[in-house]
């Protein structure tokens, strides 16, 4: 955190205090930060109190929340991996194995105080220098029988890697009166990872329909449907460029979204099953999916043609290029009350306009 503030105009909190070791008046790791004045965005972003309305709130969080993060590119690294600082001052870190959280396979001894539904296990991750390597080694990690010629979004040539936060959640970032992000906390699993996931990489509720297995729009009031999402999607990708002004920045942030839910679906808790249905969903929309899928399963693609054909969709989705024959906002709230359910209404749209 002290070296992103060094090098950065990111707002992270000042480090007042702190002791990674057990050889203190508390007998535990500690950190003490300063404290932020302003409301986490998991308590406004579906309010409509406060200064500003609740449309203009979102937009300044977005793309204030963007410019924000694309300071991060400026701290770039030749490795996948934690950054390992030899003393406070230390300007020069070296990366190192990276942790990542698994859970316990049956039979596989715990503590027997871990609760056995909940406990995860600490793996440290080998450093890798190319993205296609580290999402070999994720699959393998996730399922030996899951192979890669073509990662998402990854590159054949010289890689660089930025820092990412691992946890950019509405609960990690903090706003004014007026939607303008004063602090962004919770940095403890922050690495150096792929652009995708890091400085080009998109705020978790931003990409709840691609990712998020709870994502039930148009059920559950306080999701937001997926045509407003990709709205704020591309004024996030927007919100980058004008910071780095380079347009290819605005490529990855929004393609980014189907690439990171396909890294958070290699993590466990049979997530790859619904991150599989969610990309086909976006690839070839109006078709069900549950069925599309076993059927896949069962029978294996039909020619060349079909497989083909709706790889080129995914390869759309990916780039964030995708033009989508799919049914409209108000189509699909008509197709709910045709079911017998609670149609959502006008209220679940807001005009969206250019960030300020």
């Amino acid at each position: 955190m002290k070296y992103i503030r060094r090098y950065t105009n990111l707002a992270v909190p000042e480090i007042l205090a702190y002791d990674n070791t057990l050889n203190n008046r508390i007998h535990a790791p500690f950190i003490v930060v300063e404290f932020v004045s302003g409301q986490p965005v998991s308590q406004a972003w579906h309010s409509h109190d406060g200064p500003t309305s609740r449309p203009e709130r979102r937009r300044n969080i977005v793309c204030s929340l963007a410019r924000q993060m694309a300071e991060l590119k400026k701290l770039q690294f030749s490795e996948i991996g934690m950054l390992h600082f030899a003393r406070d001052d230390d300007d020069s870190p070296t990366v190192q194995p990276w942790i990542r959280e698994e859970e316990f396979k049956p039979g596989e001894p715990q503590d027997d105080a871990t609760d056995p539904d909940i406990a995860q296990k600490l793996v440290p991750m080998p450093v890798q220098n190319t993205a296609k390597a580290y999402f070999e080694m994720t699959m393998s990690r996730s399922d030996p029988r899951l192979k890669t010629d073509s990662p998402p979004m990854t590159a054949p040539d010289l890689e660089s890697f930025g820092l990412a936060h691992m946890d950019l959640n509405k609960q990690n970032v903090i706003f004014d009166d007026s939607g303008n992000v004063i602090g962004i906390l919770d940095w403890q699993w922050v690495r150096t990872a792929p652009s995708f996931m890091s400085w080009a990489g998109l705020p978790i509720w931003l990409r709840a329909d691609f990712s998020d297995p709870c994502y039930m729009w148009p059920l559950v009031d306080e999701d937001i449907c997926p045509e407003q999402l990709a709205q704020y999607r591309e004024l996030y990708a927007a919100a980058v460029w004008e910071v780095t002004g380079d347009a290819k920045d605005w490529l990855i942030v929004r393609g980014s979204a189907a690439a990171a839910a396909c890294n958070d679906a290699l993590f466990g808790g049979n997530k790859e099953s619904v991150w599989v249905r969610k990309i086909l969903a976006k690839a070839i929309p109006g078709v069900e999916m549950g069925s599309f899928v076993e059927i896949l399963g069962q029978r294996g693609w039909q020619d060349d043609k079909e497989m083909e054909a709706v790889g080129a969709r995914l390869h759309g989705v990916f780039d964030g290029k995708l033009k989508r024959a799919r049914k409209t906002v108000w189509q699909q709230t008509a197709d709910v009350g045709k079911k017998g359910r609670e149609a959502p209404g006008p209220r679940y749209i807001e005009v969206l306009h250019p960030c300020p």
